[in-house]
C-alpha cells in the first residue's frame, strides 16, 4: 500500500522545465495565430515525444482539438492530453488533414495515413503517398526526393507509381510515368 501511494505521488509530482530539453515552435492561446518559440516544451522518451504539461496548457488548439507544433526537425499534431503524431512538412507547416487523414513517415522511410484521433489509419510500404481525393491516392514505390532549382522544395522522382483505395488496395497498376498515372486517375475520378 505504501509503495502504491509513493508511485502515485511521484506520478503527480510537478516536473522541472529542465526535464524537457526540446524547443517547440507553436501558436499560443491568445497570440492570434502568431508562432513563437518555447524552450523546454517536450522531450524524446523511448522513441516518442512527451510534452511538458505546462506547454500543453498554453498551446492553441483548433476546433478539432489539435494543435500544430514544430519540434525536433519536423511537425506534429498534438492533443491537449499530450498524444501526438509526427507528420510530414508540407508547404512550411504540418501536413493538413484531407478527407480526415494527414501523412506521416516511419523511421524506415515508409509512409502512413494518420486520422484526427492521431492513430495510424493506414500503414503503407510506399516511399511517397499523396492525399486521398475521391477515395483514391497516388503512391510511389522506391522513388527518391531531389531538391528543385530553388533548393527550398523537393520533387519526387523515379520509382514506380500507382494508385490505392482507402483500404490500401492497388486500383491502378504500377508504371514508371507519374504523369500518365495522374491523367488516368483524374479521368477515373470524373463523374
Amino acid at each position: 500500500m505504501l509503495t502504491t501511494l509513493l508511485f502515485s505521488l511521484l506520478a503527480h509530482a510537478p516536473l522541472a522545465a529542465s526535464d524537457f530539453d526540446l524547443t517547440c515552435l507553436s501558436a499560443a492561446r491568445g497570440a492570434g495565430g502568431m508562432m513563437e518559440s518555447t524552450a523546454h516544451c517536450a522531450r524524446r522518451e523511448a522513441g516518442r515525444i512527451t510534452f511538458n504539461p505546462a506547454f500543453l496548457r498554453q498551446l492553441e488548439y483548433g476546433a478539432d482539438g489539435l494543435g500544430a507544433v514544430a519540434l525536433d526537425g519536423g511537425w506534429a499534431w498534438v492533443r491537449a492530453d499530450g498524444a501526438s503524431a509526427q507528420v510530414i512538412t508540407f508547404d512550411n507547416g504540418p501536413d493538413d488533414f484531407v478527407d480526415g487523414l494527414a501523412r506521416g513517415r516511419r523511421p524506415d522511410g515508409s509512409m502512413v495515413y494518420i486520422d484526427k484521433r492521431l492513430d495510424v489509419a493506414l500503414a503503407t510500404p510506399y516511399t511517397w503517398i499523396e492525399p486521398f481525393i475521391g477515395g483514391t491516392a497516388v503512391v510511389c514505390s522506391r522513388c527518391r526526393f531531389e531538391p528543385d532549382a530553388s533548393g527550398e522544395h523537393h520533387q519526387v522522382v523515379g520509382g514506380e507509381w500507382g494508385a490505392i483505395d482507402r483500404a490500401g488496395k492497388l486500383v491502378l497498376p504500377w508504371r514508371a510515368d507519374a504523369a500518365s498515372l495522374r491523367q488516368d486517375l483524374d479521368a477515373a475520378r470524373k463523374p
